[in-house]
């Protein structure tokens, strides 16, 4: 187990992660943030549901042939089913626990989340992911962080300076074969605490009824980062 210090640790970098996981700090020693919710405050994780939540994540879900090692192309695939959420936030489990929001899966399938948020002024923001297996966010149609592939659970975090408008966001994750599970999707405008990121925290203003459009490819001024922790 680690000691005092790789727990306060791992409060900087997810603070809903220490109760359920402060074991993942002897592996990935990033520094993050302090603060977070009590577990009786914690809501239940999961991946999603199938009521359509129309300001929140849309996930399609994907089956993979076993064996596969890496986020595959999926125009390749076809969808087996369609998921929304406002959140991420699994924190890393028995896969044997089940796949929340999932059923009759639990391994080799891919789920591809997409939705949009919204920033009031220009700013720096960090972007953090915990995942087991692989993962990929983009930022506009933009890589930021990409941590593919089949592998423990795993933190990466990067920086994104934003303009201010309204933004797409894509996070495509992967499970491979069991053991573990864990998908977490942190925020934190530099500065500022992380929190978990959530799709109500950043709605769009609107002007006469209508939703502003997105900022495109150029609403990403400059992406720092992108580094990885492991337990390897």
């Amino acid at each position: 187990m680690p000691g005092p210090r790789s727990c306060a640790r791992l409060r900087e970098i997810a603070p809903n992660l220490v109760a359920s996981a402060c074991w993942l700090l002897a592996l990935v020693s990033i520094p993050i943030c302090s603060g977070g919710q009590s577990a009786g405050d914690t809501p239940i994780p999961t991946f999603g549901t199938t009521v359509v939540e129309s300001a929140g994540l849309r996930g399609t879900i994907y089956l993979l042939p076993q064996g596969t090692s890496s986020i595959p192309k999926l125009k390749r695939l076809k969808p087996v089913g369609t998921i929304y959420t406002t959140r991420l936030n699994i924190p890393p489990r028995d896969f044997r626990e089940g796949f929340p929001g999932i059923t009759g899966r639990v391994e080799w399938f891919t789920i591809d989340y997409v939705g949009q948020f919204f920033v009031p002024a220009r700013a720096d923001y960090r972007f953090g992911l915990v995942s087991d297996d692989g993962a990929k966010l983009y930022i506009d149609e933009r890589s930021v962080i990409d941590n593919d592939g089949i592998h423990p659970p795993s933190a990466c975090q990067a920086k994104v300076e934003l303009e201010s408008g309204l933004h797409s966001v894509r996070l495509t994750y992967m499970q491979g074969p069991g053991l573990f599970v864990a998908l977490q999707f942190f925020i934190a405008k530099l500065g500022e605490p992380w929190r978990v990121f959530d799709t109500r925290d950043f709605m769009s203003p609107e002007t006469d009824g209508q939703s502003r459009g997105l900022t495109g490819k150029k609403g990403v001024r400059k992406i720092s980062g992108g580094d990885c922790w492991t337990g390897r």
